[in-house]
């Protein structure tokens, strides 16, 4: 148990189905001075806890009532943590107690809890009319590659390994976040984009 500092008791229920994160996301929440009680589990569970942390998908079948903060893993995207109903949300690369601290404090206050560089790439992208409305997922940003370069669907899919019906997917999913009704609107936008 750690003490808590000007903060009434906290529970905190992490879940992730790799005991590595699992087991190391719980002992930095104990880390914490802001911690009564941390549990956590391989999979959603029926705990009462004032915040649930872990993959998006893991945290949205959560029990409802309590508070959310994801921890986005390779893999994961920001889409998934808001519709996880995310009110925060931390990544898994460079993180420390005093980050998993601070975000735990700002959830726990009703604040929204974002990195920086995320808030700030996330500001960027809804200035800018040629960045896709929400962030591309590691996959989609190889399709857009190779849309640019002018592959086809089916050349995509071989040079990915990936189906034909996937690559059609990731297709229609960046043209959806790039408001592009066309291959050709959306490689125009990009090449003119990066052009300037």
């Amino acid at each position: 148990m750690c003490d808590n500092v000007g903060m009434p008791a906290l529970s905190v229920l992490v879940l992730d189905s790799h005991d590595v994160v699992r087991l190391g996301l719980a002992s930095m929440v104990e880390a914490t001075d802001v911690v009564d009680r941390c549990e956590s589990a391989a999979a959603p569970v029926e705990h009462r806890a004032d915040v649930v942390i872990g993959a998006p998908d893991l945290v949205g079948a959560a029990p409802a009532g309590a508070r959310r903060l994801v921890v986005i893993a390779a893999g994961d995207s920001i889409d998934d943590a808001l519709a996880s109903g995310a009110n925060g949300y931390l990544m898994l690369v460079d993180l420390t107690v005093s980050d998993l601290r601070e975000a735990l404090v700002a959830v726990m206050h009703g604040d929204l809890s974002l990195p920086a560089a995320v808030s700030d790439h996330m500001v960027a992208a809804a200035r800018a009319g040629d960045r896709p409305r929400t962030p591309l997922r590691p996959r989609e940003g190889d399709v857009l590659e190779l849309l640019v370069t002018g592959h086809s669907n089916q050349e995509i899919a071989a040079h990915l390994g990936i189906s034909i019906h996937s690559a059609k997917r990731h297709v229609s999913s960046i043209l959806a976040k790039f408001d592009s009704p066309s291959r050709s609107h959306l490689v125009s936008r990009v090449l003119q984009a990066r052009a300037t």
